[in-house]
């Protein structure tokens, strides 16, 4: 998880955590980059706006490197707010925040399927 806020981390680590996720923190999409390994992560949810780098960015960069796991954006923006500029990134999906737990699950269970077929 890419987040810069310390409460949403909390709640979203620990709802991740309860389900049986491992969760690793990068605090910006620079941090990001340099965690992001091939094959170390099923998946990234990465936050839009934050310090140093923002998730659009991180996003971007992680694409031209090569990677291709699902990156899900996390924002308080409403999705046709920020649909362009999540689908130009390369970004696969996106959660509103605030969410609520099933909301989260909802977006995010196909991918993990997906990569662990």
């Amino acid at each position: 998880m890419v987040e810069d806020n310390q409460f949403n981390i909390m709640v979203a680590q620990s709802l991740l955590e309860r389900s049986g996720a491992t969760v690793d923190i990068a605090t910006n999409g620079a941090e990001a980059l340099e965690k992001v390994q091939p094959g170390k992560y099923h998946m990234i949810l990465m936050d839009l706006n934050m310090p140093v780098m923002d998730g659009f960015e991180a996003t971007r960069q992680l694409r031209l490197r090569g990677e291709t796991l699902p990156i899900i954006a996390l924002t308080a923006s409403l999705p046709t707010e920020v649909e362009k500029d999540v689908n130009s990134a390369g970004l696969t999906d996106i959660v509103v925040k605030p969410f609520n737990p099933d909301d989260l699950f909802r977006v995010i269970l196909p991918y993990l399927q997906r990569s662990t077929v």
